[in-house]
């Protein structure tokens, strides 16, 4: 028997399968738990309303009397096959419900009613029993059982643990009734573990429960919703008061403080906002505890304990109580169906399920895309209006007093001594905005727009009740007043403003009018991106970038002082916010091509602000190349001038390589995994970055400084010489690889790659066999932090190296995230591979560097060794993409007009173990050399670019050639991409 109880409200429950779209919200009226006067909650007397009992339990309680009777009479194997036949019985008839479509606090309510009727019957029983074998009279032992948590709130999804307290008045140690009370409960405790059900508990007596309470909130809590299942009335009457008195009264405020302080926690550890890729249903932002906390807080605040009281408490309008207990009971059947699906209490909408929810409950459009975000998008007007209401009645609550109900009384604040009148608004104490009057908007539309430029200038936030009447009043923004000069110069203020825009905008998105006041942003609002790389829905993927850009100004964290500069010389900064807002719009029309779709929608936009010359070409510019300067720096070959060329020609001048640059950079931290800018990727944007630079300023002057540049690398290093390596051989090696080996190279490096190269042809010297000269040289380098390992290879060059070197990798199963290829004059390769393990950490396990070098050597070793065949054997389950990455179908496509020496393969696909044996495998098969390769994974997908030539060193340019080796390719992933 338990005898510590923690409170299991806060961990994740249980859910049933699949159904239809979201029937009508059940609990716009009082939840039934008030409904039914057999339920009682833990509330004050004046609380405990009698309501009449629901048809579904009247029927639990008939087919609990027809199958139930006198089990104290039976045994007790026999007492458990009962429980367990009723419950299956009555489990099925709530899945079939679910699926047929029942709402989600209907199918929850209808759970809790079953589990009350089984944990009556089980705890009457115990007490019948333990009264005959302790021969105790029942008046002798006064002991109840209590539901807490989310049981006590008559709610349970599927899979949920039932949470109930044992309470009892303390009886005489060593006596008869502590025996019996100890005997009870474990027999009520076995028969519910034997029957199959998840139960948290514990044992109280009177003065215990009390105290626990009084412990920390996180107690006080799960007792605040308790209700009473069995037992004396008097005693569950008796706990409640004790309870409020001693617990809630007097710590109101400090029970809010801590309430807002465990939901903003909470919300940070579930991405700080509704709008996720993969929402968590219960514990992320606009999830169930968002509810249950807007009830937990005013009942603590206030003594109500229904979103009908808060509404006649003046904290709801109507309007946002029935969003409330909409989202809710939405959120309610999704957990239910996850729950059902996955057969675990699982609350992570992951891509994988989204589909398979879609379908379950039968939404109409006709391909899977199209009924995931459809939704997605249900999921998220819900989320966000239950995220959003509550906020407005969690500051309503610590705020005013209740006001008395009348939607103008309840809107308007009083106005105060301390109240500065602007334009028809109020600033607050507290620097908040409100409205003076309830007719603002009406009287001028334009202030639906103005009050953010003085949000803005003021650094003021809405109050709730403002957000309120902006939200009510939305629709007075018509389409007329789009193209008035105010409405030009309001936005393009706003967006002018240098770290300060990001806040405007949301709070402009938050209470509907930056769709209407920019259109063509309106169809990316709940959009949910299907693309590997994104955490967010389109619009909050928008948001977070301005907000990214905003940091740049004055956040000392890395990487925003680098690009500082960069956006103090901008000139213009409107529009480079603009261009931000603007640059994913296209991705509402599913097209292919989005940053195209997204320019033309920026042209109109542009016509309708009268943003003409100059300033016209640059928004273009930036939307339409949003992605150009990334995917140079990750998959074309930096260190070639044909390359800094081309993407300087396509920049055209230092001003627009510096917004490109700011653009970037909040393109690329506003994915939702910051993480992902790593220091490799910074390194390579800037490595673009100042080539190009120099390129703008002359192609004979960045050749000359790009001499330059490798000439004082030279000097630098023969300075920095081991005694070990003599000038010779350090001008050898140099001499030997392309010019542009120093061109990014860092020192230490290419220090590192002479003394390796040193190492292997000293042990040439030594080796007595050709197959262990054959052997490589292997050097490993660890950056934990960053989540990866350095491996480096050097060896003589042959046929099919990189293939076997991918092998082997794949054979230890470590993920390659980067190659960088280097062939000396003679024939010594020099390869560095950034890798890392199955867990996305650095491969430091001496068993898998072991593993990989066995199998590299064995490789290099025998012609006959089918390693290919080996990682198919040992590794043939974990050779299959992740679910993040299944969105995207595997692309294979070639560039002969980028560089003049080779043909260029760029491959787009989920990644997975031994991708990339498999492409060099069948490249090798046709003959083809990869002369070098720029590696790229990111969250399951793999961006890769090889350049290629033929057996010959020639462009492969043969184009009936290239759509064999495309099909090759494309045939070689399909077994490993469901």
């Amino acid at each position: 028997m338990g005898n510590a109880w923690s409170p299991r409200g806060s961990r994740p429950s249980s859910a049933p399968p699949a159904s239809p779209p979201a029937s009508a919200p059940r609990s716009t009226a009082l939840p039934r738990r008030l409904r039914n006067p057999r339920i009682r909650l833990c509330l004050p007397p004046a609380f405990a309303e009698s309501f009449p009992m629901s048809a579904h339990l009247e029927n639990v309680l008939r087919h609990a009397q027809r199958k139930l009777q006198g089990l104290s009479q039976k045994s007790n194997r026999d007492q458990l096959d009962l429980y367990r036949n009723f419950l299956r019985l009555e489990e099925q008839r709530l899945r079939m419900a679910h699926k047929a479509g029942a709402g989600g606090v209907e199918f929850a309510e209808e759970r809790a009613d079953l589990f009350t009727v089984v944990l009556r019957h089980i705890f009457e029983t115990a007490l019948e029993t333990g009264h005959r074998a302790h021969a105790i009279t029942p008046s002798s032992v006064r002991i109840a059982l209590l539901a807490v948590g989310g049981f006590g709130r008559g709610h349970l999804a599927p899979l949920s643990d039932i949470d109930i307290l044992f309470l009892y008045e303390k009886p005489r140690p060593g006596s008869p009734a502590q025996r019996f009370i100890t005997d009870a409960v474990e027999q009520v405790l076995y028969l519910l573990w034997d029957s199959g059900i998840k139960v948290g508990h514990a044992s109280r007596d009177l003065d215990q429960a009390i105290e626990q309470g009084k412990e920390d909130f996180q107690t006080a809590t799960s007792l605040l919703e308790s209700r009473l299942l069995s037992g004396p009335q008097d005693l569950f009457d008796q706990f409640t008061r004790r309870f409020h008195r001693v617990c809630i009264q007097g710590k109101e405020q400090a029970y809010l403080t801590w309430r807002a302080k465990d939901q903003a926690l909470r919300h940070e550890k579930f991405g700080n906002t509704v709008f996720v890729q993969e929402p968590q249903v219960k514990n992320g932002c606009g999830g169930l505890r968002d509810y249950h906390n807007i009830l937990w807080s005013a009942h603590a605040a206030r003594g109500l304990t229904s979103t009908l009281a808060l509404q006649q408490a003046g904290l709801f309008t109507l309007t946002e109580r029935k969003a409330v207990d909409a989202a809710y009971d939405f959120l309610l059947r999704v957990r239910t169906e996850l729950h059902y699906q996955q057969n675990r209490a699982s609350d992570l909408l992951t891509l994988r399920l989204q589909g398979s929810v879609a379908n379950a409950f039968k939404y109409p459009q006709k391909s899977i895309l199209l009924r995931t975000e459809a939704l997605m998008r249900d999921y998220y007007v819900h989320s966000n209006a239950l995220h959003h209401i509550g906020g407005l009645v969690f500051r309503r609550l610590q705020g005013r007093p209740a006001r008395s109900p009348g939607l103008l009384r309840k809107l308007l604040p009083q106005r105060s001594a301390s109240a500065e009148p602007i334009d028809g608004f109020l600033l607050v104490p507290g620097n908040e905005l409100e409205a003076s009057s309830a007719s603002i908007f009406s009287e001028d539309p334009l202030r639906l727009l103005r009050v953010f430029q003085i949000m803005q200038q003021r650094g003021a936030t809405l109050g709730p009740d403002l957000e309120t009447l902006i939200q009510a009043k939305a629709h007075l923004l018509h389409r007329r007043f789009l193209t008035q000069a105010p409405t030009r110069d309001i936005l393009q203020s706003i967006a002018a403003q240098k770290g300060r825009a990001g806040r405007i905008f949301r709070a402009m998105h938050r209470t509907g009018i930056l769709a209407r006041a920019v259109p063509e942003f309106a169809p990316l609002t709940f959009l949910v991106q299907h693309e590997f790389y994104h955490r967010y829905t389109a619009d909050e993927h928008t948001l977070v970038c301005i907000e990214q850009l905003d940091r740049v100004l004055d956040d000392p964290a890395s990487p925003f002082p680098t690009y500082r500069p960069l956006l103090e010389r901008v000139a213009d900064p409107a529009i480079l916010t603009l261009a931000v807002l603007l640059h994913d719009t296209g991705k509402g029309a599913h097209t292919q091509d989005h940053a195209t779709l997204s320019s033309q929608l920026a042209a109109r936009f542009a016509r309708r602000m009268r943003i003409t010359g100059r300033r016209l070409q640059n928004l273009l510019f930036l939307v339409d190349h949003h992605m150009t300067l990334t995917e140079f720096a990750l998959r074309r070959n930096l260190d070639d001038t044909h390359t800094i060329r081309e993407f300087a020609r396509i920049v055209q001048d230092p001003e627009r390589l510096d917004l490109l640059m700011l653009l970037s950079l909040a393109d690329g931290m506003g994915t939702g995994d910051a993480e992902k800018w790593t220091d490799w990727k910074e390194g390579l944007v800037w490595h673009l970055y100042t080539r190009t630079r120099s390129m703008l300023d002359g192609e004979e002057e960045f050749l000359r400084q790009t001499e330059k540049d490798r000439a004082s690398v030279e000097a630098s290093l023969r300075k920095s010489l081991p005694k070990s390596i003599d000038e010779t051989e350090f001008r050898a090696h140099l001499r030997s690889l392309p010019a542009r080996y120093l061109t990014f190279r860092n020192e230490a490096l290419i220090l590192q790659h002479l003394g390796l190269v040193h190492q292997f042809l000293l042990g040439q010297l030594r080796h007595e066999s050709i197959e262990d000269a054959l052997a490589p040289v292997v050097h490993w380098q660890d950056f934990p932090a960053a989540g990866h390992s350095e491996a480096t290879i050097v060896t003589w060059d042959r046929g099919e190296l990189f293939t076997k070197i991918a092998g082997a990798f794949a054979l230890a199963q470590i993920n390659i995230l980067s190659a960088d290829i280097w062939t000396r004059a003679d024939h010594i390769v020099i390869d560095t591979f950034r890798v890392c393990t199955d867990k996305f950490t650095a491969v430091t396990h001496t068993h898998d560097r072991s593993t990989f070098a066995q199998a590299l050597t064995r490789a290099l070793r025998d012609a006959d060794y089918d390693i290919g065949a080996e990682i198919n054997r040992t590794h043939s389950f974990s050779r299959k993409a992740s679910h993040y990455a299944r969105l995207m179908e595997p692309m294979v496509g070639f560039d002969n007009e980028s560089s003049p020496e080779h043909t260029l393969m760029h491959l787009r696909c989920p990644d997975y173990l031994g991708l990339l044996y498999d492409v060099a495998a069948t490249l090798a098969a046709h003959r083809i050399a990869i002369n070098t390769a720029r590696i790229t994974t990111e969250k399951g997908a793999a961006l890769d670019t090889f350049y290629l030539t033929t057996g010959e060193g020639k462009k492969i340019e043969d184009r009936a050639r290239l759509r064999k080796v495309q099909k090759a390719v494309i045939a070689a992933l399909e077994p490993h991409i469901p």
